[in-house]
Formats: structure tokens, sequence, C-alpha cells
């Protein structure tokens, strides 16, 4: 057969035009059998007066987040904001600021504002004061002490004490209204050990945490007393604070209740102490139910709710108590767990009553390397995660505090390694 030229060669499209076809019946197809073929997704609980966050990350939803939690702004120290991140010719990846900041804990003043304490790594310690949880500034008036770390703050009409830990050894400092300290006396007598957690009890202050030496055996709970927050004294050794180490202490009703670890400080066993004098302490029985690390502690309707977070660190954890001695745990759940399979963390941070709801803050890991989180409850069993914003991915929440209408929680942000001091605030009307 003779064969064409090719400038009239024609080519066959009809394979063509049929493969198309096929692939034009397959799209169409897919799109009206999707919702018979696919589940429905599963329902999102929403908070009243929020809207759940989608899991694609919506900007509707991003906005929706932002404008319940709102991001303040607050001063630090100059080599924070003002030092380039490395020098001319260094190859660094990310490039890290030569201080970094964290608020750990806060509490109200007697004028109605807000004082936070926390650190500036390396070895200094900072105290910020706030009007309205929005705008928050240093103060200058501090003890210049080098290798201090403050954890805990609280308030009387009275005083204002401030706690923590330098150079191994427990420290506080006092100061009249949250503008000018001193140093306090008497905390570190007893050597070793540091201050982790404070509270305001009959016109004083009592103290909690740990003595003796940082590893191996020897290490106990420990507590401490003051009238006025300028003179401590630490509450003699007992059997039943052996082996222990106190995170966070709490008073309801006339009832001190402090929570901790039994054991590993770090890993648990949760552990639980009582006392109605702040000096004579009853220790609580370990049982199956105290699996993990209580880390904070509330007085509620129901007793006491203690939050933080399972012994492997991968679920944040709760617990509920009527007396502070006997406790159940809240069960495993979504929401308490972490955003990601890999390097799994979560944790409850901090807890407060806020009307008939709990408030608990703390983080998650997620695969933005870290996120601040939010939970409410309504007795500490069952807990509803609240919506991210976009202020919260690499940010952790330390401590939570009900002011003026708002809910204020301060930590940090720039997880893992460029923390900068951070405060978050929402209207509290979303979280009820």
């Amino acid at each position: 057969m003779a064969s064409r030229p090719p400038s009239e060669y024609r080519p066959d499209l009809r394979p063509l035009i049929i493969l198309v076809g096929a692939l034009v019946a397959v799209v169409v197809g897919w799109v009206l059998l999707s919702s018979v073929i696919l589940p429905p997704p599963p329902p999102q609980s929403v908070t009243p007066g929020a809207r759940a966050s989608s899991s694609a990350g919506s900007e509707e939803a991003d906005a929706e987040g932002a404008q319940a939690w709102r991001e303040a702004r607050v001063e630090q120290p100059a080599p924070v904001t003002n030092e380039p991140s490395n020098e001319p010719g260094t190859a660094c990846s990310p490039c890290h600021p030569s201080v970094i900041t964290r608020m750990r804990d806060v509490a109200k003043l007697d004028d109605g504002g807000l004082v936070a304490v926390g650190t500036a790594a390396p070895g200094r310690s900072l105290v910020w004061l706030s009007a309205d949880g929005l705008e928050w500034s240093m103060t200058p008036n501090v003890p210049d002490r080098e290798g201090t770390g403050l954890a805990a703050v609280a308030a009387t009409s009275e005083a204002v004490v401030a706690v923590g830990v330098r150079e191994g050894r427990p420290v506080a400092w006092y100061s009249p209204d949250g503008r000018t300290w001193q140093p306090a006396r008497g905390q570190d007598s007893s050597g070793h050990g540091e201050m982790n957690s404070v509270v305001a009890f009959r016109g004083g202050f009592v103290a909690a945490g740990g003595a003796g030496p940082a590893f191996g055996e020897g290490r106990s709970a420990a507590f401490w007393t003051s009238a006025n927050g300028r003179q401590w004294q630490r509450v003699p050794d007992a059997p039943g604070l052996h082996a222990g180490h106190v995170w966070g202490v709490a008073v309801s009703r006339g009832k001190l209740v402090a929570v901790g670890t039994s054991g590993d400080p770090q890993n648990g066993p949760a552990v639980s102490w009582t006392s109605r004098n702040g000096r004579d302490w009853t220790r609580s029985e370990a049982g199956p139910e105290m699996e993990g690390v209580m880390l904070s502690i509330t007085g509620a309707r129901s007793g006491f709710v203690a939050v933080g977070r399972s012994s492997d660190g991968s679920m944040a954890a709760a617990w509920q108590s009527r007396d502070g001695v006997r406790w159940q745990a809240a069960p495993p759940a979504p929401s308490l767990e972490s955003d990601t399979a890999y390097g799994a963390h979560a944790e409850m941070s901090d807890v407060m009553r806020l009307g008939g709801r709990l408030v608990a803050v703390g983080w998650v890991s997620s695969s933005a390397n870290g996120t601040g989180v939010a939970w409410t409850s309504r007795g500490g069993l069952t807990w509803e995660r609240l919506p991210s914003a976009a202020s919260l991915p690499g940010g952790g929440m330390a401590a939570v505090i009900a002011h003026d209408g708002q809910v204020v929680a301060v930590g940090s942000t720039g997880w893992p390694d460029t923390h900068a001091a951070d405060v978050w605030v929402a209207s509290s009307g979303a979280e009820r």
C-alpha cells in the first residue's frame, strides 16, 4: 500500500478522545458518589461563644481563635529585642538571641493589677507588672542575683512574695507592692532545694518544693511557712515527706493540699499531702489511680482538682478529689492527647476555678513543634479542648488567672529553643 507524504498525515484521535471521556466520567462519578462512599466527618464539640477550629486550619477558624485569645504586649530585656541573632559570617539554623525569657506564674495584686515572675536565662529572674493583662512592663527594682530562677508568686493585702531557686538553694523575695523587691531570709538555712509553689494562707504564706541533693537518694518534699513574707522557716523533715517532691499547693475551705510526685520528680507516680496549719502534713497513699505527675491544684466545688501529665508525658492528665486524700483519675480521652505521634507530649501546667467551670492551660507537641492549649471541665474528670488561635503555635502556657472578666495565661513562645515570655488573654465568657 502506498504511503502518504508527511504533509498529508492525519493522526487517529479516537483513542485519545475515548481516554479523556473515561477520565471525565470517573471524576464526575466520584463527585456525585463521595457523600455515599466517604463517611461523614466526626462532629466537633464547640464551646459556647467560640467556634471549633477545622482540621484544615481554615482562615475563618483562625480568626475566631484569634478573637478568643489575644496576645498581650510584653516588655523584654534588651538582648531579646535589640541584639542581632548572629554575628556576621556565622552560619546557624535557627539563630538564637543570647537571652531567652519565660513567665512562670502570675498573681493578682491588692490594687487590682497583676504581677508575673519568670526567668531570663542564663541565670536571672524577672518581674512584670500589668494593670489590664494586655500591657506588661518589667520592674527594674529586683535583687541583682545571678543564678536565680523564680517559679511562683502569691500576694496578700500586705505583701507579695516570689519563690524559686538560686544556685541549688531555695530563694524567696519580698515586696510590699510588687514594684520594689528585696531578698527574704531563712528559707535557705537547710541547704540544697527549691521552692516551686507558694500560696497565701491565714495572712501569711506557705511555700512548697523539694530539699536535698539534686540527684540520687536523700530527696524529700519540703514546706516552708512565713507570717509576713520576709522571714521563712522550713517545716521539720518527717518520714511522710521522704522521696517526695511538691510541684503545686492550694488552699480551699481552710485546708491546704499539696501535689507532686513520689520517687522520680519528673515521672511520678503522683502523690498528695494535706494540712490544716501548714506545719503538719499527712501523705496520701499512692494507688494505681495516681499514675502520672501532678503539677498543679485548685479548689473546686467538688473539693480539689489536680492536673499534670501521664508518666511517659504523652498525655495530659487530671484528677478529682473531695478531700485531697483519695483521688479519681480522669479517663484517657482524645482531648488530652498530643497532636503528633512522633515525640508525643501533652501536659496541663496549671488549673483554676472560673465560676462553675475549671480552666486548665498547658501545651502539646505538634507538627509545628508545640502549641499552647487550654481546656475546660465541669467537674475535673471530663475535659474539652478549646479552639486554638494564631498566636498559640510555638507557645506554652505555664499559669492562668482570672482578671476583670478575662482569663489571663502566661508562659512563653518560641518553642523549643528560642523562648520569649508571652501572655494570652481571652474573655472569660468564652470559657463558661
